[in-house]
């Protein structure tokens, strides 16, 4: 995934194959999952500034998202901070339409934790991998 920030919202953008079908044609359920919390997780690092780990993930696929020759989209954008617990909503976005969504919280740990923990490198080692538009 390659992952870019606009307007305060966070983007990750990948190309599926072949190989990631459930059925013909379509990406599997787990992968899109997979790909929601992996957003998710990225904001938190590169936006909260600290490591955490996913609570819970409620999903909601709402249309097939088809493997094409084109990119799908993951959008993460901050719902609430509420104590230790990030919630964040989440669509994957395919042929320009959302096709599932997922109200992600994470457990975020205090940033000295996470880094003497859990080897988090703060968020500037993020924003080399992150393009800004």
């Amino acid at each position: 995934m390659h992952f870019y920030l606009e307007d305060g919202v966070f983007f990750g953008i990948w190309q599926p194959q072949n190989n990631f079908e459930g059925y013909k044609g379509v990406l599997h359920g787990g992968i899109q999952a997979t790909m929601m919390d992996e957003v998710a997780s990225w904001f938190v690092y590169s936006q909260i500034g600290t490591a955490g780990v996913t609570k819970s993930m409620q999903v909601a696929y709402i249309s097939p998202t088809r493997v094409t020759e084109l990119p799908i989209l993951v959008k993460a954008v901050l719902q609430e901070k509420v104590e230790n617990e990030i919630h964040l909503a989440v669509e994957l976005i395919s042929e320009s339409k959302v096709t599932a969504t997922a109200t992600v919280v994470y457990f975020v740990f205090p940033e000295a934790i996470a880094r003497s923990r859990y080897n988090y490198p703060g968020k500037e080692a993020f924003y080399t991998k992150i393009e800004r538009l």
